[in-house]
């Protein structure tokens, strides 16, 4: 009898083991889709921005990067110098770029939100031979970081322009500059 419930024992952990944890109360955790699977072809400034959205909340800098043209400019309104700045996509004498930047803000906060983000204006601009698109966006972003318990959040607008080329009769947009005129609240 004792060898028949050693049996019995040794076939219940067999089928168990193979079926690997069978709780019904802890089902298996499904990997989120990596944010390249939902990247949207730089067709349009509308996909641009959409990538833009995704690579900041899934703080994806590749998918990011590859929304900004290598000509790409940040401007921003410094306070203290009761003015508008700018910075380029690279570190220029020692003043860091949006790719340190960006890098930067991306490793620093477990959570970047913009939950708000609408393009409420759309428009076109002609200079020389070529024609910039330019978008108006409405945007809240939140930022967290969990370690330290710090919290900031910016709301207001952000007015993009695209550089566009065309390759085998389809166009392709790439960020050319970020206005931010958003403020800390």
């Amino acid at each position: 009898m004792s060898k028949l419930i050693i049996k019995t024992a040794f076939a219940f952990l067999l089928v168990y083991s193979m079926n690997g944890c069978l709780n019904p109360f802890a089902p298996p955790i499904e990997a989120p889709p990596h944010p390249w699977e939902s990247r949207l072809e730089p067709t349009s400034p509308e996909n641009v921005l959409e990538n833009f959205r995704t690579a900041y909340t899934s703080r994806d800098s590749s998918l990011y990067f590859s929304c900004l043209n290598e000509a790409f400019i940040f401007r921003y309104w410094n306070d203290s110098l009761s003015r508008y700045d700018s910075y380029t996509l690279y570190d220029v004498e020692g003043k860091p770029g949006e790719r340190t930047r960006t890098r930067f803000l991306f490793s620093t906060y477990e959570s970047i939100n913009l939950d708000v983000w609408n393009i409420i204006e759309s428009s076109q601009r002609f200079e020389d031979s070529d024609t910039i698109e330019l978008r108006r966006v409405w945007f809240s972003l939140r930022v967290e970081d969990f370690d330290f318990y710090i919290v900031q959040s910016a709301q207001g607008y952000a007015c993009f322009e695209f550089h566009k080329i065309v390759q085998n009769s389809k166009p392709y947009y790439t960020i050319i500059l970020w206005k931010d005129e958003s403020q800390i609240i």
